[in-house]
């Protein structure tokens, strides 16, 4: 807890109304091209019996990401044991997840939820992929 409320100063900048999360951050690995990013949506929608649609008012989505990483691995260190054990830790804990690798900056690619699914391919004896899948949380 804040005994004050933190503040950032910048000039020249509007203020606008956001998430802050603070905490350190963890390298687990290179995001491979092919991310898949989108919106669940959780509006009711219902067709009455004269073929009306009805749609809920208030727009109930949240933003989904599908990430494959690659993690290098040798006999000598134990990379892919580590990334598995930061990823059970974490099970359930709202993070900011950020697949943007040195030559992208996407917003898009950038979301604070819940890993739904994590899982391991083991393709080459050097590199292990690993496929997450992220919920966002409004």
């Amino acid at each position: 807890m804040f005994e004050k409320l933190p503040r950032l100063a910048i000039p020249g900048s509007m203020a606008e109304c956001a998430n802050c999360v603070a905490g350190r951050s963890e390298y687990i690995g290179e995001s491979k091209w092919g991310i898949k990013n989108g919106i669940a949506n959780y509006n009711d929608t219902a067709i009455n019996q004269y073929g009306e649609w009805s749609v809920g008012n208030i727009p109930l989505n949240a933003k989904r990401l599908t990430v494959d990483i690659w993690v290098q691995t040798t006999n000598n260190q134990p990379e892919i044991d580590r990334v598995t054990r930061q990823i059970n830790k974490l099970a359930g804990v709202p993070i900011v997840f950020d697949a943007n690798n040195d030559d992208t900056d996407h917003e898009t690619y950038r979301v604070f939820g819940i890993c739904t699914d994590f899982y391991q391919v083991v393709p080459y004896a050097t590199e292990t992929q690993c496929n997450m899948e992220i919920l966002g949380l409004r």
